[in-house]
């Protein structure tokens, strides 16, 4: 973004600023990068509603996704009794595609 790169934006900020893209893209290309049309240069367009085209692909992709039966309204819930069977409860939320979308695991 322009204005990130200003004269304005301290050292400290750019280098958060990087991080923070850093983590946003591969959480993006975990989830969506076997879509053709996923591109960094998607992302990077400027031009007029090109950030309302980037949300909505983003968002119909993300409503494709198929998730790992047993959740209901974006919640999955299970109880496991050890460690293995909670490594494979949980196995599929560490998979490419579901770990963006991973909040807690507990």
């Amino acid at each position: 973004m322009p204005s990130v790169e200003s004269e304005s934006t301290s050292a400290a900020e750019y280098a958060q600023y990087v991080r923070e893209s850093a983590q946003a893209w591969s959480a993006l290309e975990s989830a969506f990068g076997h879509h053709r049309e996923f591109r960094e240069e998607m992302l990077r367009d400027m031009s007029d509603g090109a950030l309302e085209r980037a949300t909505d692909k983003l968002t119909q992709w993300s409503r494709e996704i198929e998730w790992p039966g047993g959740g209901r309204d974006g919640h999955w819930q299970s109880t496991a009794d050890t460690a293995d069977d909670c490594c494979k409860k949980t196995g599929a939320f560490m998979e490419d595609k579901y770990w963006p979308f991973t909040k807690v695991i507990r």
